[in-house]
């Protein structure tokens, strides 16, 4: 049968079974740890087509300025869902405007002060969301806080860095000699579920909005890390009363943000609200999520960011 196929038919057709061996043999030297975040921006970009093909092939656009976000970032994954083109040349015309730098502490911008006279720009005010101005706040708003003096102090405490997103912390015995000024010195909030396991809240805020929030679990020997073992969607009524909801959405505001994501302790023992940390470049959601529930997460935020600050027809 191969005797009666011609010559100038076999000659292709060797090359292209030799071209995709050489291809698989490729593919299967690539480093899968490598290839999956390019395929993860790879179905956000498909995702973003989709929306606009959908939307008649119109799109507004969101300025992110000093810095576009990254492709871990919620806001990013948001923009491509609801087919938002995403910019960062403070000359081009945006539908919205967002201070978007990853760091504790923000530089006031002229370009952003200039283009929040004709049109606010969500999270200008949010400049300084250390540990020490999150506590600062939380006194003013709440009427308690977790700072205390290690000098003073005896007993547990927790020893971390002022600076956000280092997960660094760690309890050490009080009091101390030498207090290191890069540090804040905190009360050890008992959030332990069963004694092997603490669960930390963690709470999406769009405005006035939480459309819902993050229960994550893991083990009181990684309190302090940023690695989950599970984690969970939940009402926002099942973790918090309305009167909490409404002094965290009041801190918020005190502080700055207009949007991004806000962790929560609760103590089993006093039964109050902690808020440990703002973040205001969110990334998420929970890597510990399967595909599933971390679509129905990005379609509530989605919704919610849309909703809030009026990108969608």
């Amino acid at each position: 049968m191969r005797s009666a196929i011609p010559e100038v038919i076999k000659k292709p057709l060797r090359l292209i079974r030799s071209g995709g061996a050489k291809l698989l043999a490729g593919f299967n030297r690539i480093d899968r740890n490598c290839a999956r975040p390019a395929l993860r921006i790879l179905s956000f970009k498909v995702r973003f087509c989709a929306t606009y093909l959908a939307n008649g092939c119109k799109s507004k656009t969101v300025l992110s300025f000093p810095h576009r976000p990254e492709p871990d970032a919620v806001l990013y994954k948001i923009c491509h869902r609801l087919g938002l083109r995403i910019t960062d040349d403070v000359k081009r015309k945006a539908d919205l405007i967002i201070n978007w730098e990853d760091c504790t502490f923000r530089r006031p911008n002229a370009a952003l002060e200039e283009l929040d006279k004709r049109q606010p720009v969500l999270n200008l005010r949010c400049r300084d969301i250390s540990k020490r101005k999150v506590e600062e706040v939380h006194r003013a708003v709440l009427g308690y806080g977790v700072t205390l003096n290690p000098r003073e102090f005896i007993g547990r405490c927790v020893k971390k860095s002022n600076d956000n997103a280092t997960h660094d912390g760690r309890i050490i015995q009080c009091p101390v000699n030498t207090i290191d000024e890069h540090a804040v010195y905190q009360r050890v909030v008992n959030n332990s579920r069963d004694g092997q396991f603490v669960e930390d809240i963690r709470v999406p805020v769009f405005g006035e909005t939480i459309p819902f929030c993050y229960r994550k679990v893991r083990p009181v020997s990684r309190r302090f890390g940023n690695e989950n073992t599970s984690a969970s969607l939940c009402e926002v009524s099942t973790v918090l009363s309305t009167s909490e909801v409404g002094l965290l959405i009041r801190l918020c505001r005190e502080i700055g943000l207009d949007y991004g994501e806000v962790d929560v302790l609760r103590d089993v023992d006093d039964g109050k609200m902690y808020i440990i940390d703002i973040n205001n470049t969110p990334f998420g959601p929970p890597k510990c999520f399967d595909s599933r529930t971390a679509s129905l997460a990005l379609e509530k935020l989605s919704k919610a960011f849309a909703v809030s600050f009026g990108v969608m027809d």
